[in-house]
């Protein structure tokens, strides 16, 4: 007998019992020298922590310190700048104020106008001349108009290195002055010497840009230098840590804090060789206590090894034995642990010689299933294999069965270990409390005694010449998608023969069994599935001829139509054109998908856009199985032309409601289009008329209920006056009797003055209106003459005529050029942007300086002037007012009859136009002049 297993590599050599034991004792020490080493490190990093923390603290409370400084520096400035002296002016006695502050607190105050020229500065007597000190603060101080605090700078006059808080002081919400009240940098240094930082630490106060303001170390030095560009870099935020070095070059763990109102930066650098040596001295520690416990762990090796050694050898024979299939006694040692093991070994080799069978039978079985390809012999070596496994002495493999009722029922599919007639005599199985479980996929059943399971029975227990069953085990069979295929029962005579092992095995297998069987049917249809495809393609085939006849008899018939007709697919794609239809479009294209519909035939909307394909009626035969009658759309050929048509689509199904296609039907519309747009455009026309001649028979009411009015107020002014002469005819008599100097007399003539110039008020204010009417008439007698107008030139040489004018007023007047030209009466239109420019130049607020804009723009066929100014405004409640004859609105202190605005509505309208107005008092003025782009036929300008 060999002592070897056939085909193991030969045994490698390890390391002895002693030398583990050794090895063994010294790892078992390394928790406690790892514990040691974790703490003496934990007291190490403590320290460093205790360091960085301190820094940590030190730049914060340097920090805060000059915090409260600059606090009070901006409280200062705000002080002196509510100073009575500079609200009044008087700067002499605000310049005696800032000398007084300077002796007193040592505090520089410095007045400056926005460009900063000084204009106090105490440390020079008032009136001296000062220089120009620019900061680069000034700039955000006036932006934002409160204090802000600067970086260190050289001051222009003392030469010192200071900074300064500086504030804008406004006057009627114009800056009118900058204060800025000036420290030393030596307030800094002394707020960095109190913090009293350890001698080897690093502290400084750097403002926004990075220069050094206050240090602890050499300040005369590094003072007003630039700090280091990894501090620069590291210190961003509002506070924090980093790593870099010293201005002096030296390595250090820096801390830093914000101080916020000034935007400046703390930073406290700490060497970071005083950081690790903490760290050093713990390290020197451990290594000591490290070599003493590393000996008496190998001491205590050594003991060990005596004990353990001799126990370990006995169990190497044992092992060595198990090899050559002699099976001892289990060893009795005294080492509990060397004793289980050698029991473990026996019980090992049992259970290893029936993993090897239950191994064999599985390889066994999952090759044969991999070769077989028919459903009855995969069911055959199932139920074979699967009794081997679990060791049953009976096995049946039941087929789940579904006829065409859709009604389940259960059949024999395979036996083993018993005749088929063993099964097959008592028919199909029934719906027992003991099979259901199984038959509808709740997992294995397993039953020890059958005999005295509570499951069984229910229908009177077995039946005489049943197989002697015990011992049950059940399982169905399931395929992957869920659907039961069948069911594994197997039985023993012996109660108790199944157990979890064979659940589990029983478990694998059937899902295997499930891939066979359904690998196995998937065969069997797809032949069937084969001969059925080979007998439909014939079908088809002879289908498709007779299809292709057709289709040829239908494009012959379509092909005569006078309609165009496109005929598309179930898809949508386009399979036929007519010659109707190419003949529409200039064009035939096949076989393109409804979303290329608009593109590939240049299809478009009834304004002329490109059409959205979901809209099309084709589409919607298509897409949505929609019928659509009467619509209308341009199609645009491929030499320019555009063509209106209309038409129709609808889906097409077959006697089976599948969709076959789409047909859409379409002729040429252009003509009748044509003539009803111009029906329209006629009818537009006409009531356009008809509501411009409305609004003037209004306008004639309102007219001639004015110029009644406004006639007849001078003529009761004349009727009155001279009934009053009439009255006075007696005592203008008898006054003239008396002497000359009579107060009588004086009285009287005063009188007869007073009523002359009444009288000749009114005349003169009712030859005014007459022939204010008279110049209307006149212009609405003149006939409109159409022709082409530069716009451009046109206001340009109104605007030259009124530069005057404008320049007296102050003001601007902008040409947004080119401005659109149009065809109109040239003279009208000077009257009417003549009018707009006078009254906008006349009617300008004093109070801003004057901006007169004219612009113009296309709109669709029309073409919208705007004038606009920015002067006093009219009120809402007036924009109608202003427009009626002998009307003006606002305050009446500038010369005019009222005629201006009512003139140019009147030839707005005359030439197809309108006038509109948007304005507000205090916010300027916009006349808005829509015009048609060519003028209607010439006629009176009253008509």
């Amino acid at each position: 007998m060999t002592t070897a297993i056939e085909g193991a590599a030969a045994p490698q050599r390890g390391w002895t019992v002693r030398r583990n034991l050794f090895v063994y004792t010294l790892l078992f020490s390394l928790p406690i020298l790892l514990l040691l080493g974790l703490a003496l490190w934990s007291y190490g990093e403590a320290e460093r922590r205790n360091l960085e923390n301190s820094a940590r603290d030190a730049a914060q409370r340097i920090a805060y310190a000059a915090e409260r400084e600059v606090g009070a520096l901006l409280a200062t400035v705000d002080v002196l700048a509510a100073s009575p002296y500079l609200r009044s002016g008087d700067l002499v006695s605000f310049h005696a104020e800032a000398r007084d502050l300077l002796e007193r607190r040592g505090i520089v105050t410095v007045l400056r106008t926005p460009d900063g020229q000084q204009v106090v500065n105490p440390r020079r007597p008032f009136g001296d001349p000062l220089p120009v000190t620019i900061l680069e603060e000034d700039a955000e101080a006036l932006r934002t108009g409160a204090a802000v605090v600067t970086n260190l700078f050289t001051g222009s006059v003392s030469g010192d290195s200071i900074f300064a808080a500086v504030t804008p002081i406004f006057e009627d919400s114009e800056p009118r002055w900058l204060l800025s009240v000036n420290y030393s940098e030596r307030r800094l240094q002394g707020i960095v010497d109190a913090a009293q930082l350890p001698v080897a630490w690093t502290g400084a106060i750097v403002d926004r840009a990075g220069t050094i303001m206050a240090r602890n170390r050499d300040p005369e030095r590094f003072v007003g230098t630039r700090a280091t560009q990894d501090l620069i870099d590291a210190t961003t935020g509002e506070g924090g840590t980093w790593l870099g070095f010293t201005a002096d070059g030296q390595r250090v763990f820096g801390a830093y804090a914000r101080i916020p109102s000034a935007g400046w930066r703390v930073a406290v650098g700490v060497r970071r060789a005083d950081l690790a040596s903490p760290v050093r001295r713990s390290v020197g520690i451990l290594a000591g206590l490290g070599a003493g416990l590393l000996l008496l762990s190998a001491s205590l090796g050594l003991i060990a090894e005596r004990r353990i050694a001799a126990p370990v050898r006995a169990l190497q024979r044992q092992a060595e034995a198990l090899g050559r299939r002699d099976v001892g006694p289990p060893l009795a040692t005294g080492l509990r642990e060397v004793d289980d093991v050698s029991r473990a070994l026996a019980d090992a080799t049992a259970d290893l010689r029936e993993k090897n069978r239950t191994l064999d039978i599985l390889n066994r079985a999952g090759t044969t299933l991999a070769q077989e390809i028919e459903p009855d012999r995969v069911a055959q070596v199932v139920i074979e294999e699967a009794s081997r496994l679990v060791g049953a002495a009976y096995g049946a493999f039941f087929e789940r069965v579904v006829d065409d009722r859709g009604e389940e029922a259960w059949r024999l599919f395979a036996l083993t270990g018993a005749p088929k007639e063993a099964f097959t005599r008592f028919g199909m199985p029934r719906a027992t409390t003991l099979f259901t479980p199984t038959f509808q996929g709740h997992g294995v059943i397993r039953s020890d005694d059958v005999l005295h399971d509570p499951r069984y029975g229910s229908h009177g227990g077995l039946p005489e010449g049943h197989l002697p069953v015990r011992s049950y085990l059940a399982i169905p069979v399931v395929s992957g998608k869920g659907q039961i295929l069948g069911a594994l029962l197997f039985g023993h005579p012996v109660p108790g023969r199944f157990g979890l092992r064979e659940e589990r095995l029983i478990g694998g297998f059937a899902g295997q069994a499930a891939i066979a069987l359904g690998r196995a049917h998937l065969f069997q249809a797809a032949q069937q599935e084969i001969e059925n495809r080979r007998a439909a393609e014939a079908a088809l085939e002879q289908a498709s001829r007779d299809a292709q006849a057709r289709a040829a008899e239908t494009a012959a018939i379509l092909g005569q139509l006078a309609e165009g007709v496109i005929v598309t697919d179930p898809d949508g794609r386009i399979v036929f054109v007519n010659e109707a239809a190419a003949r529409l479009h200039g064009v035939a294209k096949l076989d393109i998908a409804p979303e290329d519909y608009t593109r590939s035939y240049s299809l478009l909307t009834m304004e002329g856009e490109p059409h959205p394909v979901e809209d099309l009626p084709l589409y919607r035969a298509v897409r949505h199985a929609e019928t659509v009658n009467d619509a209308r759309w341009r199609i645009r050929r491929p030499d320019g032309t555009e063509l209106v048509v209309v038409g129709g689509a609808r889906p097409v199904f077959g006697p089976d409601g599948a969709r076959l296609g789409s047909v859409l039907t379409l002729r040429d519309d252009t003509a009748r289009h044509r003539s009803e747009a111009e029906l329209q455009r006629l009818n537009t026309i006409l009531s356009e008329q008809a509501a411009e001649l409305a609004e003037s028979n209004d306008e004639l009411q309102r007219y001639a209920y004015i110029v009644s009015h406004d006639l007849r107020s001078p003529l009761v002014n004349v009727m009155g006056f001279t009934s009053e002469l009439r009255s006075l005819r007696d005592e203008l008599l008898e006054a003239g009797a008396r002497p000359a100097g009579d107060p009588e007399r004086q009285r009287t003539i005063e009188e007869f003055d007073e009523a002359l110039r009444f009288i000749q008020a009114a005349t003169t204010k009712m030859e005014g209106l007459i022939a204010a009417i008279l110049k209307l008439s006149r212009e609405g007698r003149r006939r409109l003459e159409a022709e082409r107008v530069d716009m451009s030139a046109l206001i340009g040489d109104l605007a030259a005529a009124m530069q005057h004018q404008v320049e007296e007023a102050e003001a601007t007047l902008e040409i947004v050029e080119p401005l659109p030209d149009l065809v109109a009466d040239r003279l009208a239109l000077s009257q009417i942007f003549g009018n707009l420019l006078d009254n906008a130049v006349k009617y300008l607020d004093p109070a801003r300086p004057g901006h007169i804009r004219i612009d113009g723009a296309k709109s669709g066929g029309k073409i919208v002037y705007r004038v606009s100014d920015n002067g006093r405004g009219i009120d809402p409640k007036d924009h109608g007012r202003v427009f009626e004859l002998f009307r003006r609105a606002g305050t009446q202190d500038r010369p005019g009859e009222g005629i201006g605005l009512a003139h140019v509505r009147t030839l707005v309208r005359a030439m197809g136009g309108r006038i509109e107005l948007d304005s507000a008092p205090g916010k300027g003025t916009t006349f808005i002049v829509t015009l048609p782009a060519v003028a209607l036929a010439a006629r009176p300008a009253a008509e």
